[in-house]
């Protein structure tokens, strides 16, 4: 097994999810070493983790000794975070809209 510090930046492999409880393990792809890794360490835009799917991760040792993996990427994930979102509409329009049917009153000087 290779020995990896507090924080060092690895690639592997999702070999396990639980969706309904939000956890599963990663393999390293040096070294075979087995990773928890819990929902919150995959951006939060994020798609959901897919069986099989190729990763980078840092990985910590929590205070009983077991190996955790933080700030989880991958092209799926970065891809679906840069996705761009629809601006929220203001009060103001969302009423002009829903009261004049889309139509700017004659009054408005744009």
């Amino acid at each position: 097994m290779v020995d990896v510090d507090d924080g060092t930046r690895v690639t592997g492999t999702l070999t396990a999810w639980n969706d309904d409880r939000g956890f599963g393990f990663l393999t390293t792809d040096v070294g075979d070493r087995r990773v928890f890794v819990h929902i919150s360490a995959f951006p939060r835009a994020s798609v959901r983790p897919v069986l099989g799917e190729s990763v980078s991760f840092e990985i910590e040792t929590a205070p009983d000794g077991r190996s955790l993996a933080r700030r989880v990427t991958g092209e799926r994930m970065v891809r679906a975070a840069a996705a761009p979102r629809k601006a929220a509409e203001s009060p103001r329009r969302r009423f002009a809209r829903r009261i004049l049917g889309g139509r700017r009153p004659a009054s408005f000087d744009y």
